[in-house]
Parts: structure tokens; C-alpha cells; sequence
């Protein structure tokens, strides 16, 4: 009866993961997939959608009316403005605000 119960609370703990980590749509070798936000790996480039939850860290390549809420990062009650950026300047990298190229977690 124990290794029944184990089993059926293992396959509970895994669907709780599952569903506290947000999925992310990739561009993965070539092919669109849709996998957790957790496997997202460097080279990845990652879709993001209106309503989306950002999976990972990330540097905006291309864009159209992007806009984020970073309230948990800086503390801005409204949704700042992300643009794309041909060179990307680390030099004077500052977390979140307008008119950046950097997404995050």
C-alpha cells in the first residue's frame, strides 16, 4: 500500500511542477516547440505572446509594441516599453526601464 501511495504522490508533486513553471514557445534547431520554461537553454530563441509570463532572461531581437511589467523588478506600477537593438551595449547595462533590449524573469 506505501509503494502505491509514493507512486500516486510523486506523479501529484511532478503535475504541480509542471504547472508552477510557466511554458515557453522556442525556436529550437530550426523547429517551433512549445517545452517548460525550466529547459530553456542559452541558443534558444523564445516567443513571447500577449500575457505571456518570460521563461528566462533574454535580450529582445525583434519586436512589435512590446511592453512588459517589470513591477517586481523595479518597482513601476505600469508596463515599460522594450525595443529591439541592432548592438546590443553591456557596457551600460542597467536593469529594466524604457526603450531596453533586455526581458526578465
Amino acid at each position: 500500500m506505501s509503494i502505491y501511495q509514493e507512486n500516486k504522490t510523486e506523479r501529484a508533486i511532478e503535475a504541480l511542477k509542471d504547472l508552477s513553471s510557466p511554458r515557453a514557445l522556442v525556436i529550437r534547431n530550426g523547429e517551433q516547440i512549445r517545452i517548460p520554461g525550466r529547459e530553456v537553454v542559452k541558443d534558444d530563441i523564445i516567443i513571447l505572446n500577449e500575457g505571456d509570463k518570460v521563461p528566462a532572461d533574454c535580450v529582445v531581437l525583434r519586436s512589435r509594441s512590446c511592453s512588459v511589467d517589470e513591477s517586481l523588478l523595479t518597482g513601476e506600477s505600469v508596463p515599460v516599453r522594450k525595443s529591439a537593438s541592432e548592438k546590443i551595449d553591456y557596457t551600460h547595462f542597467r536593469p529594466g526601464g524604457d526603450d531596453q533590449p533586455f526581458v526578465f524573469s
